[in-house]
């Protein structure tokens, strides 16, 4: 009677080493993909559409955080449009230091311009300065990553 009680408490043991295993892996598997994606949220792009290009125009893109610094990475901003008028200039600064990482003068007429570099925070200021121009229309798509595939230009003689 007393090897069946043992062998009893040995079955019932490993029972609740297998249930336990079982349980406690899928949780902290999920507890890890969690906080994955809770650290690792992506910066949202932005898409504007500037109409007034008679005015200077500043925003904000990116996302607030308590810390804006980051250990680096990429910000591509794309102009695609029509400045009616010389000199407009397209800014992109950063927000901790006044540093600028874009200093952009937009040709006059047709607009269809990507730039990109290293960027380290999480925001940026980004700031439209007409000087001079009269009018047009500008879309500017920001991202903080190198340029979209769709960005890059094609050349149809290549095809």
């Amino acid at each position: 009677m007393e090897q069946n009680t043992k062998n009893l408490f040995r079955w019932v043991g490993r029972l609740v080493k297998v249930l336990a295993f079982t349980v406690l892996v899928p949780v902290a598997i999920v507890m890890l993909d969690l906080a994955a994606m809770f650290f690792s949220t992506p910066i949202p792009d932005t898409h504007t559409e500037l109409t007034n290009l008679a005015d200077d125009t500043t925003f904000y893109v990116g996302r607030e955080t308590t810390s804006n610094r980051e250990a680096g990475g990429y910000l591509s901003v794309r102009a695609i449009g029509e400045v009616d008028g010389p000199g407009a200039l397209i800014l992109v600064e950063y927000l901790s230091h006044p540093a600028v990482m874009v200093r952009c003068e937009l040709p006059n007429g047709k607009v269809n311009q990507v730039w990109h570099g290293d960027f380290y925070e999480t925001r940026a200021k980004i700031s439209f300065l007409h000087n001079g121009a009269r009018s047009g229309k500008l879309k500017l798509d920001i991202v903080f990553s190198l340029p979209p595939e769709e960005w890059k230009p094609r050349n149809a003689a290549l095809k």
